[in-house]
């Protein structure tokens, strides 16, 4: 996600790290403020200070998490978030992380299968077998 901030050493000026990384790959060397880029070790301390007193809502705020957390927290948090979008593995319809591990169980073929509450049981295993089916030809 790259939410640490990076400081060109020349002018002193501190970018989001998406950011210079994008303008970086068309200007290589060159910083926004058009001084030679070159990348402190560490963001100014008055910034970290500042950032840390940061409140954010999580990005999946969206989908349900009502999470409220600090600068320091927030991408580890995003990163194991029970509110984020997956992709079924049976029927490849979106889905929440948190409800990502119920399993199933075929009884023809004995094959586990995970599914979302809220699935159609059957549906996502017809799918997996018609994946199944079209791996076997």
């Amino acid at each position: 996600m790259g939410v640490e901030p990076l400081t060109c050493e020349t002018c002193e000026n501190s970018f989001c790290n998406n950011c210079i990384t994008l303008w970086l790959e068309k200007h290589p060397d060159i910083c926004p403020n058009n001084c030679d880029y070159k990348q402190r070790q560490r963001p100014p301390l008055l910034l970290v200070q500042l950032l840390s007193k940061l409140q954010i809502t999580c990005k999946n705020h969206h989908t349900g998490c009502k999470d409220i957390l600090s600068y320091e927290s927030l991408e580890e948090h995003e990163r194991q978030c029970g509110f984020q979008l997956e992709q079924c593995t049976g029927c490849s319809e979106a889905m929440l992380k948190k409800e990502r591990n119920i399993e199933l169980q075929c009884h023809v073929c004995q094959g586990k299968y995970r599914r979302v509450i809220g699935h159609n049981e059957v549906e996502c295993l017809q799918n997996c077998l018609v994946q199944q089916q079209f791996k076997i030809q």
